[in-house]
């Protein structure tokens, strides 16, 4: 994966951990506002019966008229029916486990029970009641007063009497029922489900902090894992790179990162390997050379030795070698079709015979085309992508004159221009690189040097054979 890849993948980790540490947390969070909830509305049940329980027991003691007493009574405990069925019927009862379920459902239907077979009796038996002379006979005396009085007031009849110690007696009953099966398990069911809901938030808070801190720890360790690879392939980069930069090519990056880390260490060392093996081929073309000069060596075959080799060693589709006679660039070499790198009349052009022989026979005087140029700055010229037209004669792609990329190489001993080397690419899908400008610019120094030598050497080899010729002859007269 590319470094770009690595940081991208990094980011979206982060992020998408972030996104889902926050999405987590809402979600737990909804679920404790609803827990909440719950809890407010067990609470609002609990006081509901509260006060349902405080006037169910004063019920018989509050001396006010018995009709409005029940009317009040009953208004409560419809109020307090509804807050309760709305609390048992919550659906956040599931996210406090089975066993709050469990107690629930037992409340739910112990309430449906109290009110199936206890409540609706009692109000249809109290009802019929109040329909009759009682409630006025009591006027403002509560139903426990009255009770004492009885023995005093004389308007009371026995069937009456029988109606209000049964209302008594089954409102009684009622409120035991409501205080041992609703008033007391209802708030051991709040209380319980209050403290479940603040363990339930408590762990939850816990949860989600460890979630956060592991999604945050888990990103700084994707860092530190990235920014630890990132500086030892940077180490190692610049320990090699020191180690070429002392001359030591002999030696090899190797990185397996998937990355452009892994891309620059395969390229580093085919460029060392390359730079290496451009030396060992430098010391075998100096070898070459030297075992084709002696006594016998012929400078033609040399040149056309050292021309062979330079093109071998750097891939090009042809090469020329030129001398200088009187001032001006002869053709000596030529290997391969070079393309004369100057305007030639159209009818030469026609065929590469006519272009050969016209190339061969002409004489390049200074500041005739590139040639020229190069006759009178001896400068080296690297013509490295011919597409911008610094060859201006050999731009035409798909002619016989293309020129792609071209090398040129003046040799000089002493600051004197003794002749040209160049090379050139005419296939549009390769260029020379500046490995190869730089080899054959030392190379080109190697062989100036080398025929220069050769050549004054042979002029030496005739001088002494004159001379002996000379002493032969004089010894011939003596005679």
């Amino acid at each position: 994966m590319k470094i770009r890849g690595k940081f991208t993948l990094i980011q979206f980790i982060i992020i998408a951990g972030f996104i889902g540490s926050m999405a987590f947390v809402f979600v737990q969070f909804t679920k404790v506002y609803h827990l909440k909830q719950l809890e407010i509305q067990s609470l609002q049940t609990s006081a509901s019966l509260k006060k349902l329980q405080l006037s169910t027991r004063l019920f018989d003691k509050r001396n006010k008229n018995v009709t409005v007493l029940w009317t009040n009574w009953e208004e409560l405990y419809q109020q307090s029916s509804k807050l309760f069925i709305k609390m048992i019927n919550s659906p956040y009862h599931k996210l406090l486990g089975k066993r709050s379920i469990e107690r629930k459902n037992d409340l739910a239907e112990m309430w449906v029970t109290i009110n199936t077979e206890e409540f609706l009796p009692l109000v249809e038996d109290v009802n019929t009641i109040l329909r009759g002379d009682l409630p006025s006979i009591l006027g403002d005396t509560g139903i426990s007063t009255f009770r004492k009085l009885i023995g005093i007031r004389k308007e009371i009849s026995n069937e009456q009497l029988e109606n209000l110690i049964r209302m008594d007696t089954d409102f009684t009953r009622f409120r035991n029922s409501l205080e041992s099966h609703i008033f007391l398990p209802t708030d051991r069911f709040i209380f319980d489900t209050s403290s479940e809901i603040e363990r339930f938030s408590s762990r939850l808070y816990i949860f989600t902090i460890s979630i956060s801190l592991m999604i945050q720890a888990g990103g700084i360790f994707l860092v530190f894992l990235f920014t630890r690879s990132f500086s030892q392939n940077t180490i190692l980069l610049e320990k090699t790179m020191a180690e070429v930069a002392n001359g030591n090519f002999n030696i090899n990056l190797e990185i397996k990162s998937g990355d452009e880390f892994e891309n620059i260490s395969r390229h580093f060392t085919a460029l060392t390997q390359d730079l290496w093996r451009r030396i060992e081929s430098m010391k075998d073309m100096m070898r070459d050379i030297g075992s084709m000069t002696g006594e016998e060596a012929d400078i033609g075959e040399l040149e056309d030795f050292i021309l062979e080799l330079a093109i071998d060693n750097t891939g090009a589709d042809a090469g020329i070698f030129m001398s200088v006679e009187e001032g001006m660039f002869v053709l000596r070499k030529h290997q391969g079709y070079f393309p004369p790198p100057f305007d030639l009349p159209p009818a030469i052009l026609r065929k590469r015979e006519f272009a050969i022989r016209w190339f061969s026979g002409h004489r390049f005087a200074p500041g005739e085309g590139i040639l020229g140029e190069i006759l009178v700055n001896a400068e080296p010229r690297f013509v490295r992508d011919n597409h911008d037209g610094e060859l201006a004669n050999n731009a035409v792609v798909d002619s016989d004159n293309y020129i792609n990329s071209a090398i040129f190489i003046p040799l000089t001993v002493s600051g004197n221009l003794i002749g040209l080397m160049a090379l050139a690419l005419t296939r549009r899908d390769s260029v020379f690189t500046d490995m190869d400008y730089a080899y054959m610019r030392s190379y080109g120094e190697f062989i100036s040097l080398t025929l220069d030598n050769l050549e004054k050497y042979h002029e030496l080899l005739k001088s002494h054979q004159v001379n002996r010729e000379i002493e032969v002859a004089a010894d011939i007269q003596r005679a």
